[in-house]
């Protein structure tokens, strides 16, 4: 078959045809990263928020408390994160006076046991974490967007609902995380510390997404925290670490 010199050749057509492929394929990669993101401005992109709640009892068991320990998850953390990882330097510098409001409920939900001065406590957290979610959120809506996720996803209640009490018990690590799967419909992630080599529930993680000014739970990554498959869920201390 004789080709006509204007024909572009079947080499050629085969070629164009890949790298219309590839440019089609790229620019689906680039819409789908564009609309997982959670944060696309500010310091850096990140994927989701932790909200880090931690069982108070096994905290002062592990290591010194100024304040007695309550038998209760209260916040340790609100963190923007991607895979993982974060860190910003550069932001608004905490200023106690745009807490007033919320200060009562600060010190109810997010209280240092570490340190006597909670305000210390908040200081580090916006300026190490929240400084992150700027221009998307102000210091005051990141403080407060923390507690009203606590609140609603209260994980006494929830663990309860399934029988898991803190009562000194030993509890699987997966009934655990299936409890609170099943009730928020998304995967958590469970952290244990040893105390004498005995696995404590210490902190709970919860992932979140914030699209179209309104924050989505979602599944957190798959990171074991945990290498134990039984931890202790203590309702009071039982000596210095």
């Amino acid at each position: 078959m004789k080709i006509h010199p204007n024909c572009p050749t079947p080499m050629l057509i085969l070629f164009l045809f890949f790298q219309l492929l590839a440019i089609t394929i790229s620019c689906q990669n680039i819409a789908s990263y564009n609309s997982s993101q959670l944060i696309s401005e500010g310091n850096g992109e990140y994927d989701f928020f932790y909200l880090v709640q931690q069982w108070q009892v096994s905290l002062c068991n592990l290591r010194p408390c100024q304040k007695p320990a309550i038998p209760t998850f209260s916040i340790n953390g609100f963190r923007p994160s991607s895979h993982g990882i974060s860190s910003c330097k550069i932001g608004t510098s905490f200023d106690s006076s745009k807490m007033l409001d919320l200060k009562n409920e600060l010190d109810r939900e997010w209280p240092s046991l570490e340190v006597e001065e909670n305000e210390e406590m908040w200081k580090k957290e916006w300026e190490s974490h929240g400084i992150c979610s700027q221009p998307l959120l102000t210091q005051h809506s990141f403080f407060e967007t923390a507690l009203k996720l606590k609140q609603n996803f209260d994980l006494f209640t929830i663990l309860a609902n399934r029988g898991i009490f803190p009562f000194g018990e030993v509890y699987d690590l997966e009934n655990i995380s299936n409890a609170i799967r099943d009730a928020t419909g998304h995967t958590p992630q469970v952290e244990c510390q040893s105390y004498k080599n005995i696995p404590l529930l210490s902190n709970i993680f919860l992932c979140f997404q914030y699209n179209r000014n309104a924050i989505h739970i979602v599944d957190c990554p798959l990171i074991r925290r945990c290498n134990f498959q039984a931890i202790l869920f203590p309702y009071s201390q039982f000596g210095p670490s």
